[in-house]
């Protein structure tokens, strides 16, 4: 760079061509940059994998529920009684809520 600067200063290099030479020469080594920049993310991947692997492998901590549990929910109604109709009422305080053992 410096000697395309010195020619186009003495008059030998024009100075659309020095720009030209130096975008060609970047543009000639991006491959290698690109190769470079995917060979580092392929090998971070390969030596996370064993980890990976042995945290896919292990069972869960989590305890399975040995039966449903049975939640009540006949506290909640709606907040005022005045537009709801006495089949929704009587609907929303006769829910129940029951979970399922998980597979």
């Amino acid at each position: 760079m410096l000697t395309g600067a010195a020619r186009v200063a003495g008059g030998t290099l024009e100075l659309v061509t020095l720009f030209t030479v130096l975008l060609l020469g970047r543009e000639c080594f991006r491959p290698f940059g690109d190769l470079s920049k995917y060979w580092h993310v392929g090998f971070a991947g390969l030596s996370s994998s064993k980890q990976i692997a042995e945290l896919l492998a292990t069972e869960p901590e989590v305890a399975k529920p040995a039966e449903s549990l049975a939640v009540e929910a006949s506290h909640l109604g709606p907040r005022s009684t005045s537009t709801v109709s006495p089949s929704h009422t009587q609907a929303v305080s006769s829910l129940r809520f029951a979970t399922c053992p998980c597979r």
